[in-house]
Parts: C-alpha cells; sequence; structure tokens
C-alpha cells in the first residue's frame, strides 16, 4: 500500500484532516483514544474510515502542521477541560523532544547501541529477530502489528506500546533494534519521541517505572480481536538502568543577519524537521538560495522514503511559491560544496532537533563556520518555551 492514498504527505490535506478531527478531539476522543481500530488496508479507491484518534502525526513530524494551530482548533471547539486530554498527547511530543536535545548523548548512545545490538545476536536471537521484523513470530497480535506497520507506516500509540513491551520483555530481543524497526518503518518516526518512548517501557526512562503487556488489556482495548492469553510475559521485570543522562544547556538566543544588498544574501537551509517553515519570523527579504536537505534515507522502508519524497516536493513547491525563485533538493552530503558554489558567507537554518537531519547537516555546518561562515540557527517560540518548561520540570521533580 503506498502512504500517500491515506497520508497525502502536503498541507491542504492535513488541514482537511485537522478540520475533520477537531470535533472529536474533545471528550470522545478522551473516552475512545485507547481503543485500537481493525487495520484498514486501502484500495486505490477507498478512503480512510473515521478513526477516534487524530493520526495527524505524520505532519506534526514534519511541521506539515503545527503544534500550536493544532492545539489552538482544539482549545477553540472545547476549551482547556475538555480538550485537556489531546493537548496532553501533543505536548507529549514537545516534551520528547525537549528531553532529549537536552541529553543528546541519549540518541548517540542508542545509535552506538544499534550497531553492537545487531552484531551480539546469537544464531537463535538471529533468527528471532528476523521473523520478528517480517510478522511471523507466531504471535497473532505481534505479528498483525507488524504487518500493519510494514505496510502502511503507521500503529495505534496503544499498540506500539504493545509491541514494544512483547518485543522486549516476551521475544527479549534488544530494545534499541525494534527502537530502529519502528524508525525505519513509521511516518511520523520521530527520533525523540521513538527512542525515549522505548527506553520508558522498557524501565530506562524513569528508574521503577517499566510497560508491560498484558492479554487482558489487549483483549478489551482491541474489542476481543486479540486475546493472547498464556502467550506473554506478564511478570517481566525492567531492564537494569545503564547509566544517567546528565541536562546539557541548550542555547536558544537568536542571531539577527545584518541587513544588506545582493553580497549579503544567506542560504536557506531547511531540513525534514521544518518543511513548509509556516510562520516562521525569518528575514525574508535577506534570502538567496534556498536549499532542502534529506537526510541518509538508506534504511528506511519504501513507504516512508516515499513520503517523505513527496512533502520535500511539496515544501520545495511552496518555499518556490513564497520566495518566487527556485528551491532545490539535495542530500546531506551535498551541502559542503552547495554552499561554496553560491559564495554566501551566511546560512540561516531552522534549527534541528535531535536526530537524522541534525546528523546530516552537523557536520557540514561546523566545518563551514570554522572556516569563516556565518550559521545562524533560528528556533521556533513553541520549542523554546516548552523545552524551558521542560529543563524546569525535570529540575524541580
Amino acid at each position: 500500500m503506498k502512504p500517500s492514498l491515506a497520508w497525502p504527505p502536503c498541507r491542504t490535506d492535513a488541514l482537511q484532516r485537522l478540520q475533520a478531527f477537531v470535533p472529536k478531539s474533545g471528550r470522545s476522543y478522551a473516552a475512545l483514544r485507547n481503543y485500537v481500530p481493525e487495520y484498514q488496508q486501502l484500495q486505490s479507491n477507498e478512503s480512510v474510515k473515521p478513526s477516534p484518534v487524530s493520526r495527524l502525526s505524520p505532519y506534526l513530524r514534519h511541521r506539515i502542521l503545527l503544534e500550536h494551530e493544532v492545539a489552538l482548533a482544539v482549545l477553540n471547539a472545547h476549551g482547556p477541560s475538555q480538550g485537556q486530554k489531546f493537548l496532553q498527547e501533543l505536548l507529549w511530543r514537545s516534551y520528547w523532544k525537549g528531553y532529549l536535545q537536552q541529553r543528546p548523548q541519549i540518541w548517540r548512545d542508542y545509535l552506538t547501541g544499534c550497531e553492537h545490538a545487531q552484531r551480539g545476536l546469537n544464531l537463535e536471537q538471529g533468527e528471532l529477530y528476523r521473523r520478528a521484523v517480517q510478522a511471523q513470530t507466531g504471535l497473532t497480535c505481534f505479528d498483525a502489528w507488524a504487518s500493519e506497520l510494514i505496510q502502511s507506516g503507521y500503529l495505534h500509540n496503544h499498540a506500539r506500546m504493545w509491541f514494544a513491551s512483547i518485543w522486549i520483555f516476551t521475544l527479549r530481543l534488544p530494545w534499541q533494534l525494534g527502537a530502529q524497526f519502528f524508525l525505519d518503518h513509521l511516518l511520523d518516526g520521530c527520533p525523540a519521541s521513538n527512542t525515549l518512548s522505548w527506553r520508558w517501557v522498557a524501565g530506562l526512562h524513569t528508574q521503577g517505572k517499566h510497560y508491560v503487556a498484558r492479554a487482558d488489556n489487549i483483549a478489551k482495548y482491541t474489542d476481543g480481536r486479540f486475546a493472547p492469553y498464556g502467550e506473554l510475559n506478564e511478570r517481566a521485570q525492567a531492564l537494569p538502568l545503564d547509566k544517567a543522562y546528565q541536562s546539557e544547556p541548550v542555547t536558544f538566543a537568536l542571531s539577527e543577519p545584518v541587513s544588506g544588498g545582493k553580497d549579503n544574501e544567506a542560504l536557506l537551509l531547511v531540513t525534514e524537521d521544518d518543511l513548509y517553515l509556516q510562520e516562521f519570523p525569518l528575514p525574508w527579504h535577506q534570502i538567496g538560495e534556498v536549499v532542502l536537505v534529506r537526510s541518509d534515507w538508506s534504511r528506511l522502508s519504501a513507504p516512508v522514503a516515499e513520503f517523505k519524497a513527496s512533502a520535500f516536493e511539496g515544501g520545495a513547491t511552496h518555499l518556490s511559491r513564497q520566495l518566487g525563485r527556485p528551491v532545490e533538493v539535495i542530500d546531506a552530503n551535498q551541502l559542503t560544496q552547495k554552499i561554496i558554489a553560491t559564495g554566501s558567507n551566511r546560512v540561516i537554518h531552522c534549527q534541528q532537533g535531535v536526530g537524522p537531519a541534525l546528523d546530516g547537516v552537523g557536520a557540514p555546518l561546523s566545518q563551514l563556520q570554522q572556516h569563516g561562515v556565518e550559521i545562524i540557527g533560528q528556533w521556533r517560540d513553541w520549542d523554546r518555551v516548552l523545552w524551558l518548561l521542560e529543563k524546569g520540570a525535570a529540575q524541580t521533580g
């Protein structure tokens, strides 16, 4: 199934989906959000059936939709009380992003852990891992969710928690490889939400807390489609804490580009973390060339790569119309040469969160900065405010 059938990666579709969901984002969402509907494999002439959850996450991940416009739509329709449960879920995404931004070593250790875990699998574990990622474990519920994820690029959040718990505690496979499997196949694959959620399930995020999937809970919230009684490890203990991560300061100060003529025009760099730059306070009159930079997509499933490619195309078209000039899409390994070729001595970019986008552009930007190119990273107010709140909560909690 092509993701474009269910999630056309464009802002028009995202806004229509938001409009359709808002009436259900209050009490209805709070009452029904944990129920996991049966997977509907779409044909080319079918549309997505109504869902109790928003299914906006692929758009939020790439900021085709903005968090604050979603929050405002829900608040205007239901007020803070009735809209509270959905707003809490929306804010969790920002919490995870802020938490990882202030503890980037977690991401680096995850990447290293994936390599070590893959090499460390014995023959039996390797075979079980192969069957898990091919939806062939023999656990009916788990295989159904794996198949849905592979085919559609999406999985209900409750099913993600069950899946992660079964992966870690029943199959006893390394959590890093499960998190990698998700990131490879999720249209909304957020490095922060994904990595930290898997660590939370395993008991590595909050000491003394882990998540164990229970057959009765699965049966209840799948309306009896799955009832894996006697098949799960429901007495599992949390994984031992690996290490403590200290918060690192994040600099939110904005560097304002100086005004100038042609010689002072800046190159604007855009990544998958913020493709449309909607309502972004940039000095547009000072922008010269614009490039959209792809990170390494070599591991991504075909549906995810297709979604991102289409989203990049839409972002490029949107920015080209806004600026009245062509916008180029390049790979991260082409960035240094591109900036040198333009002769620009300034680069403005929407600051990336910890993850693949930053991994792709971080080293080239650092090298260019060392050679006299001014690198100006701009943050969204939403991130600056909420990440500072997260820091305060972590210090007081």
